[in-house]
C-alpha cells in the first residue's frame, strides 16, 4: 500500500542523490539547501506500519539503491543532484492532524521542520470514530 510504497522511494531516491552528489563531486550548497544535512531516513506513519515492520523494510533499503544505481535507470544523474535540493518526505495527514512517523514517534511534533523537505502530503479522508 501506498504507506509503505511512498516512504520506500522517498528514502530510496534520497540515498540515491546523496549518493550521485557524492560521487559527482556536487556537495557544495550550490546544489543544495543545506550542505550539513541530507536526510536519508525511512519515515513510515506509526498508525499503519509497525515497528517491526518498519525495521524490516529499512533492512532493504540499501539494496534497492545499489539496484537503482546499478540498473543505470537514472540517466541524468547530475541533473537529479541539480533538482533536488532539499530531501524528499511523505507525512501523513488525517482527521485534521499530522500522524507520527514511526521514527519519530519518540520525538515531539514540534522538531520537524518541512522546510527542510519537498513534502508529499499523504491525505486520508476517511473519518476514523
Amino acid at each position: 500500500s501506498f504507506s509503505r510504497t511512498i516512504p520506500i522511494w522517498a528514502c530510496v531516491l534520497n540515498r540515491i542523490a546523496k549518493r550521485y552528489r557524492e560521487e559527482l563531486g556536487m556537495g557544495s550548497s550550490e546544489y543544495w539547501n543545506d550542505k550539513d544535512y541530507w536526510d536519508i531516513g525511512l519515515y513510515t506513519p506509526a498508525s499503519i506500519v509497525s515497528p517491526e515492520e518498519h525495521i524490516t523494510i529499512s533492512d532493504l533499503i540499501d539494496s534497492r539503491v545499489d539496484l537503482l544505481y546499478r540498473s543505470n535507470a537514472i540517466v541524468d544523474p547530475e541533473g537529479l543532484v541539480k533538482l533536488l535540493r532539499k530531501p524528499v518526505r511523505a507525512v501523513w495527514w488525517s482527521n485534521g492532524r499530522y500522524h507520527e512517523d514511526t521514527a519519530l514517534s519518540s520525538k515531539k511534533r514540534d522538531n520537524l521542520e518541512l522546510d527542510k523537505y519537498n513534502v508529499i502530503v499523504c491525505c486520508n479522508p476517511s473519518t476514523y470514530i
